[in-house]
């Protein structure tokens, strides 16, 4: 029964750490505000090749 766990808790582990290393590191926004957009958009202008 405890290997049973073990195995559980490792498959429910590796499940965890794949979906964190995933996870997209898109900025959110978390204002409307016309000059943090602004701001966004030459960060993501700014990153991407021409």
């Amino acid at each position: 029964m405890n290997q049973l766990l073990a195995g559980g808790a490792a498959v429910v582990l590796v499940a965890v750490l794949w979906l964190l290393g995933r996870r997209p590191s898109k900025t959110l926004l978390r204002s409307t505000d016309a000059g943090s957009v602004a701001a966004i958009n030459r960060a993501n202008n700014s990153a991407a090749p021409c």
